[in-house]
């Protein structure tokens, strides 16, 4: 869509491109104005003809202040279309697609200001990529934390309905189911500890 800048309007700041356009615009139409006064010049029975009762001669500035408004309107119109670009973009990426850019721009604070949208974009666009695999690896260490908390809590359960129906066979295996029962709570309080700890560093 940028494209579409004249190359003498490209790589330039919106002031000069103003400017540049002006003078352009200025330079037509007094060429077209020269051309006009050389035609009424040459043919002299045209300043003769009259339109609403004023001579084609009187309508030579009339003429002039269209074509140089014309000709500015056109030589400015690419700067226009940037600036629509441009905000076009931004409603895109305001409207919450991330993965929009604002395309190159060739004027030179619309490209800078470009750049550094489409540099905060990526920025979040990171930075709510972090977050996700944050998300992601708290979730599976939280998965990794229950399975370590129901593993001895069961053998807990396990352990004592077992000394509580007296399934045992001799005192060696109470001895043992006691020893199992303790290194499962152990083990118990450990992930707990480590939960806890967990919960605090998360709260700060």
């Amino acid at each position: 869509m940028t494209d579409s800048v004249p190359w003498l309007l490209k790589k330039r700041s919106i002031r000069s491109n103003i400017l540049l356009s002006f003078g352009f615009s200025f330079l037509i139409a007094t060429f077209m104005t020269f051309v006009l006064m050389f035609m009424l010049s040459t043919f002299p029975h045209l300043s003769e003809l009259q339109i609403y009762g004023l001579h084609l001669s009187q309508f030579i500035p009339i003429a002039s202040a269209v074509i140089f408004v014309l000709s500015f309107f056109i030589l400015t119109h690419p700067i226009i279309k940037e600036i629509v670009t441009l905000e076009s973009a931004i409603d895109t990426i305001s409207d919450g697609d991330l993965n929009h850019r604002i395309p190159p721009m060739h004027l030179i604070e619309l490209r800078m200001f470009s750049c550094q949208v489409n540099s905060i974009v990526e920025h979040i666009q990171e930075q709510i990529a972090n977050k996700r695999e944050r998300e992601i690896a708290e979730k599976e260490w939280l998965e990794q934390v229950i399975n370590e908390l129901r593993t001895p809590l069961d053998a807990i359960i396990r352990n004592l309905d077992m000394l509580k129906r007296r399934s045992y066979q001799s005192e060696k295996d109470h001895v043992q189911i006691l020893h199992e029962t303790y290194n499962a709570a152990y083990q118990l309080r450990k992930s707990i500890n480590d939960l806890s700890q967990y919960a605090r560093l998360s709260s700060n």
